[in-house]
């Protein structure tokens, strides 16, 4: 009786304790801009600037627009968005349709990206590009002085589209 109680009091903190642990994210700390620039080349041996960018737009307390673009060797690119879920220290992108799960997990000053067995960079990246182990320093975060214009584009008005409808279903 007594491991019961101990079993049931040890599984209740863990449930509190991960509850506590998911509302930790906190979404407004991350809404911004992310950049990191760096000096990129192609199999011709010219060197090229290339800028990778994440854009993060809290939407509700749970939820944000994603907004991701990564430039990789020859020319090579990712490029995704739509709207992530908090779920423990992390952002999720989920598209069951083509079986997408990309965390953005936040640790360490860092957000670094997981793409659960590879079907993100499958649906959107070119052929060196890849998200997984992908980052940006938490320090970077500036703020998206065109938010009318980023409200106004394309990918944020499909990504919305898409999110409410997969939610309405």
């Amino acid at each position: 009786m007594v491991r019961a109680i101990a079993i049931g009091c040890a599984l209740a903190t863990a449930f509190l304790g991960s509850a506590a642990f998911a509302a930790e994210l906190d979404i407004d700390r991350l809404a911004g801009l992310y950049t990191y620039g760096f000096m990129n080349g192609n199999i011709e041996g010219h060197k090229y600037w290339s800028d990778d960018v994440l854009e993060i737009v809290k939407l509700s307390p749970n939820t944000a627009y994603i907004n991701i673009r990564l430039e990789f060797f020859n020319g090579h690119q990712c490029s995704l968005s739509g709207v992530a879920e908090a779920a423990g220290p992390s952002l999720v992108y989920s598209d069951p349709k083509n079986q997408c799960e990309l965390h953005l997990d936040v640790a360490d000053g860092k957000i670094t990206f997981e793409d659960k067995d590879g079907h993100c960079r499958d649906q959107s990246c070119g052929m060196r590009g890849m998200y997984t182990g992908e980052k940006f320093k938490l320090s970077s975060r500036r703020p998206i002085t065109y938010m009318p214009k980023l409200l106004a584009s394309f990918q944020y008005l499909e990504a919305i589209k898409e999110y409410q409808a997969r939610h309405e279903q």
